[in-house]
């Protein structure tokens, strides 16, 4: 549960603050200090539009929010996340996939990691791979309208 919140608090942070062409690959990040997304360029086939992460303990959220930016879906959507310390070092990489069912849908990826104790997420890099090689179907979803969303505290 508690990992469950650490993402939700990622996905708040990152909101305040198909493919064509094969083996597309764009990059963005978020550092802890600012919270700040870094978007990437739109490519044809998926759009990186912002990362970020949280972090409680040893555990890390991580979030990437994609874009199909084709007319197409099925398209295999992988996001690989780099988490990095302070110093820029490297302390360990986790990826997510998932699958465009709707075009210009955009999403979240979420996953989570796990640290060794006593390091801390200072800065997440992460990559989107977007491949059409036809591993899911290429009938769209039906569209799902969301009503409005509040948020409370619980008591």
């Amino acid at each position: 549960m508690k990992l469950r919140t650490a993402a939700l608090v990622a996905l708040s942070v990152l909101f305040l603050g198909a493919c064509a062409e094969p083996d597309k690959v764009e990059q963005g990040s978020a550092d802890g200090a600012s919270g700040a997304p870094a978007a990437g360029d739109a490519k044809p086939g998926g759009s990186l539009l912002a990362t970020g992460f949280g972090q409680r303990d040893i555990y890390v959220a991580l979030v990437a929010m994609v874009e199909n930016t084709s007319d197409k879906v099925g398209q295999t959507v992988t996001v690989q996340f780099n988490i990095k310390d302070a110093a820029g070092e490297l302390l360990k990489s986790e990826s997510q996939v998932e699958t465009f069912s709707r075009p210009g849908q955009t999403m979240p990826l979420t996953t989570q990691a796990e640290l060794p104790a006593g390091k801390k997420a200072a800065k997440v890099e992460a990559t989107l791979l977007v491949e059409d090689e036809g591993t899911f179907s290429a009938e769209p979803f039906p569209e799902i309208k969301t009503g409005p969303v509040t948020v409370t505290k619980s008591s």
